[in-house]
């Protein structure tokens, strides 16, 4: 029982420096999206805040703030680790493979570039999956499985059953 007594203790002391970082970088966050910052030119002479709008990474516009978005990532993973059973960790680590042979699959195919054209001529938002698999010459049942798969990560998203769009990712 002293054991179990001590191991709390540590996993408490673990929570809670954990809680503590990611509160310290979520108010830096905050406050970077507040306030504007000061221009900051990179080697090529180009506007670091400029840069990161444009590719819609608005926690990347100063190098302080970048690593506290940084610090944020790493700790909530840390948390999540934590918060999981070690063998949701193992199924979790044994999964991933399913992402990377997805993301195989999409890229190949060049599944975003299909929607990207595809949405602009439609003037809505998303392709449905079966032109997407006429497109890319891909099965239809196999290729929404694989998007679904890919939405839950945030790399596609599913608009309505079987209609698909891209994401900032």
């Amino acid at each position: 029982m002293e054991a179990q007594q001590k191991e709390n203790v540590v996993t408490l002391g673990k929570l809670s420096e954990l809680l503590d970082s990611i509160e310290q970088s979520a108010a830096v966050l905050r406050n970077a999206l507040k306030t504007e910052h000061p221009r900051v030119e990179d080697d090529s002479g180009q506007d670091s805040a400029e840069i990161a709008s444009s590719l819609n990474l608005p926690f990347h516009s100063s190098e302080s703030v970048a690593i506290h978005a940084s610090r944020l990532r790493v700790n909530s993973e840390r948390l999540a680790q934590l918060a999981t059973p070690p063998r949701h960790l193992v199924f979790e680590a044994a999964g991933s493979f399913y992402v990377t042979m997805a993301l195989d699959v999409v890229t190949k195919a060049d599944i975003a570039t299909i929607i990207h054209k595809l949405s602009g001529k439609s003037g809505q938002e998303g392709v449905p999956v079966q032109v997407l698999a006429q497109e890319s010459r891909l099965d239809g049942d196999l290729l929404a499985r694989i998007l679904r798969h890919l939405a839950v990560f945030g790399i596609f998203q599913e608009i309505s059953l079987g209609n698909f769009a891209n994401t900032p990712v």
